[in-house]
């Protein structure tokens, strides 16, 4: 990763800007108030370790918390009044990272579903401007089988879709949604080709 931040390519309509998120978004490269829509998927907590970053590799649940807070205020501060912010992240049962590498609290117990997500989005709501207008599912076909004997398979994560300012926010429903039984949805995850496909993993393991 860059020391500084730095567009590595730009043209008309593209700027790739390569630096740490939090410097990134605190330069002059992101203009205050200038971005329509911010869309981010998060290092997910001691899912994977990343070259050159702590991003994930937090020792407690809160540090991971107030840091996916951090990053979301600088975000906040980038959107356009009228603009939105779509977060996207993982979430994870407690007691499924060794006790050395991630400390054991009220969340962080055996068999806990976190609800990692829900807690900073819920914080962002109550804390900050932005508000909740859907919990969109993301259902991820190639998502790996999890060998938990006693839980639904996992198969799916939340997008949620956050705006700024709840009277005046951008949203064209028409361009990105397709219709079903009259009405339009946001979005469309399981085509009827692929339904029973869907019911056959969707088994307890």
């Amino acid at each position: 990763m860059a020391s500084r931040p730095e567009v590595i390519f730009e043209d008309s309509w593209t700027r790739i800007i390569n630096g740490d998120v939090l410097e990134v978004l605190g330069s002059s490269l992101v203009p205050v108030s200038g971005i329509q829509m911010a869309m981010t998927s998060v290092p997910y907590l001691r899912q994977r370790k990343y070259i050159d970053t702590a991003w994930g590799q937090e020792a407690t649940v809160k540090e991971w918390l107030d840091r996916m807070y951090e990053m979301c205020t600088a975000i906040q501060k980038v959107i356009k009044p009228n603009g939105a912010f779509w977060f996207n992240a993982g979430d994870k049962w407690g007691g499924t990272v060794p006790k050395k590498e991630l400390t054991p609290d009220r969340v962080n117990r055996q068999g806990n579903l976190m609800m990692l997500p829900e807690r900073v989005v819920m914080r962002l709501t109550d804390e900050q401007r932005f508000t909740l207008i859907n919990k969109v599912i993301w259902w991820k076909r190639n998502r790996a089988v999890q060998s938990f004997p006693k839980k639904f398979i996992d198969m799916w994560e939340p997008l949620y879709f956050l705006v700024k300012n709840a009277d005046n926010y951008k949203f064209n429903r028409a361009e990105v949604g397709v219709e079903t039984r009259g009405e339009m949805a946001v979005m469309s995850l399981i085509e009827p080709d692929e339904d029973q496909e869907f019911k056959e993993q969707m088994t307890l393991h």
